[in-house]
């Protein structure tokens, strides 16, 4: 890399948990080295018993995997939208059967370890991504205007969404949102959507329509001084086990 990334992340435990006594159900994962960066954000379940060992285990054989085939040579540089989402494809087939195959040998229900999942590699020139579920992802280009690179996906229920564990195959692009961004990169985000509402422009009012609505843009007073990734997680509001 041109010059050395700062790197911010943390799991936080949320406020309507501490009070409801369950635990962080959120897990990253992050890896620099330096050509790229992997990072992984997850997401438990609020309404599914050991999320939270899902979230965990998700985002580590996710990452790991992403590790493995970034430092295949050419591996970022040759991926086009066509190639990039046949791989997540299979890689979320790999994950769904390797997440089930781990469910029975700890003797969990499989859709108790529930949990969304956004993903990236990162280089100076290029960002792949892609998400299952909500959360919010976005990155800043040459301009230093920040942009979004996924749309959260929601139910039609409030706090309703898709996870890994979900049946997503029969529309799988309804479900799965990958993108190919071949761009100048100087600084991207994650996180999960107990933060959205703090660091996104996700819920405005029009007085004159009387209607909310969702430009989801990262707010654009969250301008860094210097290249940095930020995956800030936090979890309010449980979701729906689906």
């Amino acid at each position: 890399m041109a010059q050395k990334w700062q790197l911010a992340y943390a799991s936080v435990l949320g406020n309507s948990h501490v009070k409801e006594g369950l635990p962080c159900q959120d897990a990253h994962f992050i890896h620099e080295n330096e050509s790229n960066i992997i990072a992984v954000v997850c997401d438990g379940a609020g309404s599914c018993p050991h999320s939270e060992i899902g979230a965990e285990w998700v985002s580590n054989f996710i990452g790991t995997q992403l590790i493995h085939v970034a430092k295949t040579e050419h591996f970022i540089e040759n991926q086009k939208d066509t190639d990039w989402k046949v791989f997540v494809y299979d890689l979320i087939k790999t994950t769904q059967v390797a997440l089930a195959a781990f469910a029975e040998s700890e003797k969990y229900d499989y859709k108790n370890l529930s949990c969304t999942v956004i993903a990236a590699i990162v280089t100076p020139e290029k960002l792949l991504t892609f998400h299952i579920g909500d959360g919010r992802g976005g990155y800043m280009d040459a301009d230093g205007d920040w942009k979004s690179f996924m749309t959260p996906f929601h139910g039609a229920e409030a706090n309703e969404t898709v996870f890994v564990t979900s049946s997503i195959w029969e529309n799988p692009e309804i479900y799965i949102e990958t993108n190919c961004i071949q761009a100048a990169i100087h600084a991207f985000c994650l996180l999960s959507d107990g933060c959205e509402k703090a660091s996104f422009l996700c819920n405005l009012y029009d007085e004159v329509s009387e209607k909310y609505s969702d430009p989801n843009l990262p707010f654009p007073l969250f301008q860094p001084k210097h290249s940095c990734i930020k995956i800030v997680i936090r979890i309010k509001h449980p979701s729906r086990c689906r």
